[in-house]
């Protein structure tokens, strides 16, 4: 079974080598046809701590049965986009502000 991938962001980052993920999906309304949005959270493993509030992040979800924390059962994310970086010159996160370092 292929392994989801998900971009989110971080709302918490309190607990100790785990941080909260919010990822949010958009669908049409069955009826209605008009744009409905709906989000969930999800617990990330973060080994050394380095995300913070606002991050946007790619998480995977675990290969194994047995999770890598009691709460992280998704691994350890990616970082997209820094929260202190300005739009235009970070892509995707190939690029780190100053300020972040």
């Amino acid at each position: 079974m292929p392994k989801r991938i998900l971009q989110g962001t971080v709302v918490s980052d309190k607990n100790d080598k785990t941080v909260v993920v919010k990822v949010e999906r958009r669908f049409a309304h069955p009826i209605l046809q008009k744009t409905v949005r709906r989000s969930k959270k999800y617990k990330a493993h973060d080994e050394n701590n380095q995300f913070k509030v606002g991050d946007v992040v790619s998480i995977e979800e675990c290969a194994h049965r047995s999770p890598r924390t009691s709460a992280g059962r998704w691994l350890p994310p990616r970082l997209d986009l820094c929260r202190f970086c300005p739009p235009d010159p970070c892509v995707l996160g190939k690029y780190l502000y100053e300020a972040r370092n």
